[in-house]
């Protein structure tokens, strides 16, 4: 009986075996199955390993891809500053990146960050959409930059876009400044200041 079983046994394996063998001999098969294969390799390859370790800001470089022209090059570094700090206080890792993301939105500059990613261990790169400046506004606490759509930008100590660039600057708005950048400015005298300078330039 358990002869009978074993040979029953040998029989199933030797045809399954058979049967692979004679697939893998069609040349589209085994073309799909290497294709298969090859991109499984790249995919391992192509995604950097990420350990659980903590890197000091002074070993963390981060880069923002495609940054604007405009902006000028301290307030670059700043931004940089502020990602590394968020990244070396935790782990490589998801973690890591959520809280970066969160604290470059709270700066102000941003329309939108669409993702902080690990390229390496000790490397990352930001992919963002900025607030454009595109005219100042005065008013009794100082001079702001607002956007085409009249939503404030924020204030630093330092400058903000380089030299060569000007801008109009609308004075005595009827309403003060938002509260904090990325909300629009109250009342029609800011709109149709924009509105003009759109039909000029």
């Amino acid at each position: 009986m358990v002869r009978n079983k074993n040979k029953k046994f040998s029989t199933k394996l030797f045809v399954v075996v058979g049967a692979f063998s004679h697939l893998f001999k069609s040349p589209i098969v085994l073309s799909w199955v290497l294709a298969v294969a090859g991109l499984i390799a790249l995919t391992a390859m192509s995604v950097p390993k990420l350990r659980a370790i903590q890197i000091s800001v002074s070993d963390l470089k981060v880069t923002f891809n495609d940054p604007p022209i405009w902006l000028d090059d301290s307030l670059l570094l700043e931004l940089q500053d502020v990602a590394r700090i968020h990244l070396a206080s935790t782990t490589v890792g998801r973690e890591g990146l959520i809280q970066t993301a969160d604290a470059l939105a709270a700066t102000g500059w941003f329309n939108v960050i669409k993702q902080v990613q690990w390229v390496n261990d000790t490397e990352a790169i930001v992919h963002a959409s900025y607030l454009i400046p595109y005219a100042k506004v005065e008013d009794q606490n100082g001079i702001v930059f607002i956007d085409m759509q009249g939503r404030r930008l924020p204030t630093r100590v330092g400058a903000i876009v380089k030299p060569n660039y000007h801008f109009i600057t609308l004075k005595e708005p009827s309403f003060e400044r938002p509260m904090r950048p990325g909300l629009q400015w109250n009342g029609g005298d800011i709109l149709a200041g924009l509105n003009v300078l759109k039909l000029i330039y």
